[in-house]
């Protein structure tokens, strides 16, 4: 039965692996409680991916044989260029070089200002929950039982690969802007390269590199159980559209005298 494929990757999703990725969580939460910077938990948003492919293909680290196979390289190999490119971009960003404080966070935050360190520990681990849900086209990917190439696997990686670098340069844009516009234009929102149709190309590129392996994770001989690869994507599109945009342009509305126009103007995603 179809259901029986989700079954069985929701029990070595849950069973096995998230309780090292609740491990992780709890590590980068302890890294809060150092530096006071809620941030920390974006950085391991990359880092735990990461580790969830790196689990899901050696099987929780008991066979590392399965490293071997060229395709699993590559597609850990993307995988890893995406998290150090966004894992090293965020950290730099934000926890090197960025305040000690979050906008973001502190809206979420400010509730339980008494216990503020246990509303990011759970604010910590109810991520690494979700990610699980983010991260199922990596199941699916590194189960595949063909170790040679399909049409879908080409494409998919494409995507992936196109989103991770279309991404990095948003990403970039918006920093440069940040790091260089003269006093009158910081409270303005930037309208240049991928930002002058887009509100946030940065999450769209995001979509782009999941779906892409999401593609590149169905077995074209079985579409119906292993499209449950897409749970991925739909969960990531489902955190940005209901959470992660509306805090963000809640408080662009407060801080941003142009929002109103720009919102007029501009795509929540789509940058074209």
């Amino acid at each position: 039965m179809v259901f029986s494929y989700l079954v069985a990757a929701g029990k070595e999703m849950f069973l096995a692996h998230f309780p090292k990725v609740a491990l992780s969580e709890f590590i980068f939460w302890l890294g809060y409680t150092y530096n006071k910077k809620p941030q920390m938990v974006d950085v391991g948003w990359a880092v735990n991916h990461w580790l969830v492919g790196v689990l899901v293909a050696t099987r929780g680290f008991s066979d590392l044989s399965a490293l071997s196979n060229t395709k699993t390289q590559i597609y850990l190999g993307a995988l890893t260029l995406w998290a150090l490119r966004l894992g090293g971009f965020l950290f730099y960003t934000r926890i090197m070089h960025g305040s000690g404080s979050d906008p973001r966070y502190e809206e979420l935050a400010k509730k339980f200002k008494n216990h503020k360190n246990l509303y990011y520990l759970l604010q910590f681990e109810q991520q690494g929950l979700l990610l699980m849900f983010t991260a199922f086209p990596l199941y699916f990917l590194f189960h595949q039982k063909s170790t040679s190439f399909a049409v879908n696997n080409y494409v998919g990686l494409a995507l992936s690969l196109t989103g991770i670098v279309c991404q990095g340069i948003s990403d970039q844009q918006l920093y440069n802007f940040k790091k260089n516009a003269k006093e009158e234009d910081k409270k303005k929102i930037f309208r240049g390269g991928f930002w002058q149709k887009s509100r946030h190309p940065n999450l769209f590129f995001e979509l782009v590199i999941w779906s892409g392996f999401a593609i590149s994770a169905l077995d074209l001989k079985n579409l119906r159980a292993t499209g449950w690869a897409f749970l991925g994507p739909i969960t990531l599109w489902a955190i940005m559209n209901f959470v992660t945009v509306p805090i963000t342009e809640r408080l662009m509305k407060e801080n941003k005298p142009n929002f109103s126009r720009v919102a007029t103007e501009t795509n929540k995603f789509i940058p074209f």
